[in-house]
């Protein structure tokens, strides 16, 4: 499960960072060093210095540090197609937000906290974290992205269905990261070869849930991913 939902957050990852450099080039009013030096001048002191630190931290980066020595460690000066080389994905979910409210873009604003789901679920994997064991753990004040909660109706899960598996913040994040990577990243071969890796685990799902023992909940949550997998894979 960590190495299939790993890939997709690193596709859904890319898919986004592509996406706003696309339209950056595509607008006619903007411009990638006045864009970088906006951003930078809306943040506050804590976060000017932690974008700054955060490039600076690179000079001796063997992928980044060639970027680094030629632009400087300065975030508001650095044209933002180079900030998106140099950001981590935490300092690229704050610009794709200032960018979608500056283009009054309200899909994009949706997608940027579809963006932080991913992200909760890329650090679980990459970290090794245990996912499996928090399936089971409900939790009444998570609540759900109304855009994923229209496309789980429209996908044919029921009221009872979706307010009950959507309750687990795990459940959700994944499920989150499923229709995100299904709404942004492009018809080619990452996303086949993103299909064949998601209808591996829904196998191993089958597996697991006909293990006798399994709590009722986790078995539950793991066929609801199943299902969605089946519609969204």
């Amino acid at each position: 499960m960590r190495y299939a939902l790993l890939q997709l957050t690193l596709d859904v990852e890319h898919a986004a960072r592509t996406k706003l450099m696309r339209i950056v080039t595509e607008r006619e009013d903007e411009d990638g060093y006045s864009l970088s030096l906006d951003y930078f001048e809306s943040l506050n002191h804590k976060e000017k210095n932690r974008r700054k630190g955060e490039v600076a931290a690179l000079a001796k980066d063997a992928y980044c540090g060639e970027l680094v020595a030629k632009y400087g460690s300065d975030p508001a000066t650095i044209p933002v197609w180079v900030l998106l080389e140099l950001f981590s994905f935490g300092g690229f979910r704050d610009l794709y937000l200032f960018c979608a409210e500056r283009w009054g873009d309200r899909a994009m604003v949706g997608e940027h906290y579809m963006l932080r789901q991913a992200q909760s679920v890329r650090n679980a994997c990459a970290h090794s974290s245990d996912v499996l064991n928090g399936f089971a753990r409900m939790d009444a004040t998570v609540e759900t992205d109304s855009e994923v909660q229209r496309a789980l109706s429209e996908a044919g899960f029921s009221h009872r269905v979706r307010t009950s598996r959507m309750r687990s913040a795990r459940v959700q994040q994944i499920a989150t990261l499923l229709y995100l990577h299904a709404r942004m990243v492009p018809d080619g071969a990452g996303k086949r070869r993103a299909a064949r890796d998601m209808h591996e685990l829904r196998a191993k799902i089958d597996e697991v849930t006909g293990i006798a023992g399994i709590d009722n909940s986790a078995r539950a949550s793991l066929l609801f991913l199943a299902d969605l997998i089946d519609k969204w894979f």
